[in-house]
């Protein structure tokens, strides 16, 4: 899976994959970082679970 640490020291794939130079990047997400610990704290942490995280079924492989 890709995810920001994998790309962050390459400036070039950076700005292929997100459109963005890598500055304006980091403004953004500085932004975006903030929104997502809001939805997680309002949508996971203040309702209630039927199971704690992680529980439930899990696939057999």
């Amino acid at each position: 899976m890709l995810d920001y640490a994998k790309v962050q020291g390459k400036p070039d794939m950076l700005q292929s994959l997100t459109g963005r130079k890598p500055q304006e990047f980091e403004q953004l997400l500085v932004s975006f970082d903030a929104a997502w610990q809001a939805y997680i704290e309002q949508e996971h942490i203040q309702k209630p679970r039927a199971r704690r995280y992680g529980g439930g079924h899990h696939s057999v492989s």
